[in-house]
This record gives structure tokens, C-alpha cells and sequence, in this order.
């Protein structure tokens, strides 16, 4: 069984830098899972906010860059591959 205690995730473009990113650190100063918009520096300082999400399973992340951001799958049973990692995810965060 693997037990997440902390989770960093984030997706930058090559050139552009980071786009945005999910974080949880349960022992830091902002313990709930929380969300980034990284290129919002300009508008509202949304780079700094921390927008509320719920835990995010890194499964759920990859799907996203190849479903919605058209980002190339390494592999092609990708989606057998998430699925069944993310059913684990999901069992053990059922289980605490």
C-alpha cells in the first residue's frame, strides 16, 4: 500500500514556465489542498491564491494534459494504466 503524506504537482509549458499546480503539505502553514494559477501575476496576483480543491490524485492530473491539453501519451494503455492506479488512490484514501 502507498500512503500519500504530501503532494506537489506541477505543469509548466518550455519556454512559458509554470502554468499552474496542485499542492497539498498537511504540515505547513496551508494544511488543505489548494490549487495554483501560475501566469496570473498580472491580474490580480492570482499567482499567489491559493484556490480550494480537494485531494488530487496525480492520475486525474495526467488525464488532464492528455485529454484537454492534447499532451501525447507515453504509452497506449494509458488509459487502462490511470484508471486502475487511480481505483487504488481512491480505495486507500477511502479506507483513512
Amino acid at each position: 500500500m502507498v500512503e500519500v503524506e504530501a503532494y506537489s504537482y506541477g505543469v509548466s509549458y518550455i519556454g512559458k514556465g509554470p502554468l499552474f499546480a496542485y499542492h497539498w503539505h498537511p504540515h505547513r502553514h496551508r494544511t488543505q489542498p489548494h490549487f495554483h494559477i501560475k501566469q496570473g501575476e498580472g491580474f490580480l496576483g492570482m499567482n499567489k491564491l491559493h484556490f480550494p480543491s480537494g485531494n488530487v490524485a496525480i492520475e486525474a492530473v495526467v488525464r488532464f494534459l492528455i485529454e484537454e491539453m492534447a499532451i501525447p501519451s507515453a504509452r497506449p494503455d494509458w488509459q487502462s494504466v490511470l484508471d486502475e492506479n487511480q481505483k487504488r488512490f481512491e480505495a486507500d484514501r477511502a479506507r483513512n
